[in-house]
């Protein structure tokens, strides 16, 4: 008997949409790192980074709302706002999109999923639909999740509707009534996550209105927050700074090569070259540089795509090229929190302004930069309660602390061991900040740091909470010492001498200058100030160098008072030719102008002919001034001032009326223009205001011809200069209109409001001497001569010099053929001479007893009185 064939199955193949791995709550806390009861806070976080990233690229000042309801979360910003090229693109399940996750760069998100997590989200908590609104650029994106009955599988319905945001982003996250008790259940650490993002972002003004749920009582509740920035113009790393090859391993540039060429074959574009792939990042912008790496590398002419299918090991060898004419990013430039937005913040929990203790270090390892910043207060009214704030590139955690290992232990082991646990009535605050952060997660919950950062973390930590720690063990071994706790952690601070200063100076200033009736010298307000500023501090000395140069030039900038003042030289100005140098001090100045004169031609005698020049007149055609010193080696070895019949004016933190009266009294009296050369700054722009605008202390009499030979933002991209983060201090668009008034352009307003600078320092010896002859050239400057008249004259006398000259050469070749008889009793004379005239030397006495001789034609004649003075009088007019 035959048996029928085993049954078996013929498997079919399925096809499944990747749309899915999004939709289900398991795949989304894959893809997030994060459990379903954390998703309000991934939201948050997410639409937060994106946020602030977006206005760091626009360079304004992020303004972010929060409202959330029963309905869901809306969160609104004023960035650039989101195209809708882009949230088409977001829809697409199958890529990743993101500008940031190739690129190694302090920013706060690089994930590339994170808005496609949040899309899908709604529909993940519901199971049947799920909704999302974004509103930007005039066009509202409603976006809905639902499901396909046949297929089982999501399906998403994209309508574009006209909107009326317009300036930047709302997106608007509905969240279904079968997942409501997550949301209420999130609202106590969703506020303190939105406020936290405040805290490690100065430039951020937020509100946050929470009205889901309702209280115990049953009634709405009403949840409000509001934290206005500290510093809009905070200077920070903006996402659309170039990133710098120091930051990048091989195998990290490899895929940013890679994504170039994707990026370009996805859009139809041509592929860039080397040299332009080169040119992206920071100190290789200089078409000099890009040449000098391609050349070496033999990829001149070469496309990316070329480039990356070539020989093996290229990249490595691109990458150390890079780094050899590039240098690394200072760390302190990626940006840094700062010690006052800090105290604001430790201050408006309770914490004793007292107690605050801050600290921070920014340093390389391996040429990649960090800033690590702590804080530390203590909560005297707080009972059993700890506030600790953690953060990374200025986005804040939603778990625990990131720090899970710092040499060995995580961040709230070294707390504990510093008896700063959580029922400790303390607040405790903790940034890091790098381009190259590495998570050992996908929801970015962990850091994984190198050995030696995890150090000097480690190390950070305890030494700010080292107060504290010491005052716990104290308690801990003795009872009294609790009752002690106020007394240690709250003493009191003597005054600081720049605070005595401020209340000192205004009186100290009136007593040095006879009530403002006189100029006073900086060391008399020096000794005016002393005893008062030394009684308020406790401090038993005052270094005159640091009040003069610091304490006081601080006090007056800041409230930009009109003191006259009389400083000790602070620069100096130096003729060419003659090299006559003067301190570029007020008395010096006046000094120097009352000495100009015109060309003198001086008569041969026994000395040769000579010209002297006292002042431009025949010597000099225009005065160049540089706002720091340092540069006059580099000007005399390229004789830039004999060469050009400049006179050169340079000076450390300039004195402004001995510069302006220096200016007025050179440029303005005699019609020579006045070069201006300064570093490319904010302050720089004021330079040419500053030397001829008139104050009460001193009032131009002349017009002058400013011309501006300073650095320019077309000049540091042309020289491919490096910049430089610095504090902005004031209101931003007092600082812009004053821009525009001084001449800046939109571009060069953008940049310096964006916390950059360059100075002249960052251009080396020949760069900078090429820079400024260019600039020169422009103008056109021409040799100083003298008229006709002046020059047949001068050619006249030096001719009959030459003709003097050779009589008394020929004099003095026979003067050992002259007798002289010295006289026997000349010690005896000598003697008798000074007795006479002890204030006289013995020198003196022989030259005296000499002329006594020749006038009387008797070698052994005594002088007299009355001939001494003669010759007194004849040795210089009668002054002597």
């Amino acid at each position: 008997m035959t048996m029928p064939p085993a049954p078996t199955l013929r498997r079919d193949t399925f096809k499944t949409s990747r749309l899915v791995e999004f939709c289900s709550r398991r795949e989304l806390v894959n893809q997030t790192g994060h459990a379903v009861e954390e998703w309000p806070f991934v939201i948050l976080k997410e639409l937060f980074d994106n946020a602030l990233d977006a206005c760091e690229e626009a360079r304004v000042a992020p303004l972010i709302d929060v409202a959330v309801s029963d309905d869901g979360i809306i969160i609104s910003d004023n960035g650039p706002g989101l195209s809708p090229e882009i949230v088409v693109d977001m829809l697409d399940y199958t890529s990743r999109v993101s500008s940031r996750e190739a690129y190694a760069s302090p920013t706060r998100g690089a994930q590339g999923n994170a808005l496609k997590t949040i899309l899908a989200m709604p529909f993940a908590l519901d199971g049947e639909r799920g909704e999302v609104l974004i509103e930007s650029q005039g066009v509202a994106h409603s976006i809905v999740f639902t499901i396909d009955r046949i297929r089982q599988t999501p399906q998403i319905e994209h309508v574009q509707e006209p909107s009326t945001i317009r300036i930047g982003a709302r997106v608007a996250v509905r969240w279904p009534n079968s997942a409501c008790s997550i949301l209420i259940r999130a609202a106590a650490r969703f506020l303190q996550l939105a406020a936290h993002y405040a805290w490690v972002n100065p430039h951020l003004t937020l509100s946050v209105l929470w009205t889901a749920g309702t209280g115990e009582d049953g009634e709405p509740v009403a949840h409000r927050l509001a934290f206005r920035a500290t510093e809009t113009a905070w200077p920070k790393w903006s996402p659309t700074d170039p990133t710098s090859p120091h930051w990048y391993d091989p195998e990290r540039l490899a895929r940013l090569i890679a994504a170039k060429i994707t990026h370009s074959e996805d859009h139809g574009r041509p592929c860039p070259t080397v040299r332009e792939f080169i040119s992206e990042f920071r100190g290789l912008s200089a078409t000099a540089k890009g040449k000098a790496i391609c050349d070496a590398l033999g990829v001149s002419r070469m496309s990316l795509s070329e480039f990356y299918e070539g020989e093996a090991g290229q990249v490595g060898a691109l990458l150390s090229k890079m780094r050899e004419h590039s240098s690394p990013v200072k760390p302190k430039d990626i940006g840094v929190i700062g010690r006052e937005h800090l105290r604001a913040k430790f201050e408006g929990i309770g914490v004793d302004p007292e107690s605050f203790n801050y600290r921070c270090v920014a340093f390389e390892c391996d040429g990649v930069p960090y800033v690590v910043e702590a804080a530390f207060g203590y909560l005297p009214r707080a009972q059993n309660f700890r506030h600790i704030v953690t953060g990374l590139n200025w986005s804040v955690a939603i778990g625990p602390s990131p720090f899970r290992s710092l040499g060995g232990y995580g961040l709230d082991d070294i707390l504990s061991d510093q008896w700063a646990d959580q029922d400790e009535p303390i607040a405790f605050a903790l940034h890091l900040a790098s381009p190259t952060l590495e998570f050992t997660d996908r929801g970015k919950s962990a850091i994984r740091l190198p050995d030696e950062v995890d150090q000097k973390v480690a190390k950070l930590v305890r030494d700010v909470t080292a107060k504290w720690a010491k005052q716990r063990k104290a308690e801990h071994r003795h009872i009294a010492a609790r009752q002690r706790r106020n007394d240690v952690m709250l003493r009191r601070r003597r005054m600081t001498i720049k605070d005595a200063a401020g209340k000192v100076l205004p009186d100290a200033y009136m007593k040095a200058s006879a009530n403002g009736t006189l100029p006073a010298n900086a060391r008399q307000i020096y000794y005016a100030a002393r005893g008062p500023i030394l009684e308020l501090t406790g401090k038993e000395s005052l270094d005159a160098q640091y009040f003069c140069q610091t304490v006081l030039v601080d006090y007056i900038e800041e409230l930009d008072l009109d003191w006259d003042v009389v400083w000790d030289d602070r620069g100096h100005f130096i003729e060419p030719h003659t090299e006559r140098t003067i301190g570029l001090g007020t008395l010096s100045v006046r000094r120097y102008l009352a000495s100009n004169s015109t060309p003198a031609l001086i008569k041969p005698s026994y000395a040769p002919t000579r010209i002297d020049t006292h002042g431009p007149q025949g010597r000099y055609g225009a005065v160049t001034f540089i706002e720091k010193e340092g540069f006059s080696p580099l000007i005399k070895a390229m004789s830039l001032a004999e060469r050009r019949d400049i006179a050169i004016m340079s000076s450390k933190g300039m004195s402004v009326t001995a510069a302006r009266m220096l200016a007025d009294g050179l440029c303005g009296r005699y019609g020579i223009p006045l070069f201006v050369l300064h570093d490319f700054d904010i302050a720089a722009f004021s330079i040419r205001h500053t030397l001829t605008a008139n104050t009460r202390r001193y009032k131009f009499v002349n017009k002058l011809e400013v011309i501006d030979l300073g650095l320019r933002l077309a000049d540091v991209e042309r020289l491919g200069l490096e910049s430089e983060a610095v504090e902005i201090r004031g209101d931003r668009d007092r600082l812009s209109q004053r821009l525009v008034t001084n001449g800046a352009t939109k571009t060069e307003i953008d940049f310096l409001l964006s916390g950059r600078r360059v100075e002249l320092n960052a251009m080396p010896s020949d760069v900078f001497m090429r820079l400024i002859e260019e600039k020169l050239d422009e103008y056109g400057l021409e040799k100083i001569l003298l008229d006709a008249r002046q020059l047949a004259d001068a050619y006249r006398l030096l001719k009959c010099s030459e003709h003097n000259q050779r009589i008394v050469e020929d004099v003095l070749a026979r003067q050992d053929d002259f007798k002289i008889t010295v006289p026997e009793d000349l010690e005896q004379r000598v003697r008798g001479y000074l007795e006479a005239h002890p204030a006289e030397t013995w020198d003196a006495a022989i030259e005296a007893i000499a002329e006594e001789a020749e006038e009387s034609g008797n070698s052994t004649a005594t002088p007299g009185p009355n001939t001494h003075s003669a010759r007194l009088r004849r040795k210089d007019g009668g002054v002597e």
